[in-house]
């Protein structure tokens, strides 16, 4: 794969986790997501869920061919969900 198609992937690994945090937020359930860090700045609980999503994203995406693209997704997606 060239460099090209692999910034390509990035950007939409970001692109999707950008899309999913920001319909976190913008959800009924959003503002009970926030909380207060150390330094007194608003800080989400979707943060991580929604970075584990442009990473699987990214993974499904930019995985060779065949049947195998379910591996990185799976993974990607199965490491936000366990995550605290």
């Amino acid at each position: 794969m060239s460099a090209l198609g692999r910034l390509l992937i990035a950007g939409a690994g970001a692109a999707a986790a950008r899309y999913a945090l920001r319909e976190a937020r913008t959800s009924p359930a959003g503002p009970a997501l926030e909380r207060t860090n150390f330094r007194g700045r608003t800080v989400s609980l979707a943060a991580g869920p929604a970075l584990a999503a442009g990473g699987g994203a990214a993974g499904g995406v930019g995985a060779p061919g065949g049947g195998g693209r379910g591996g990185p997704r799976g993974g990607g997606l199965g490491a936000g969900g366990v995550g605290r």
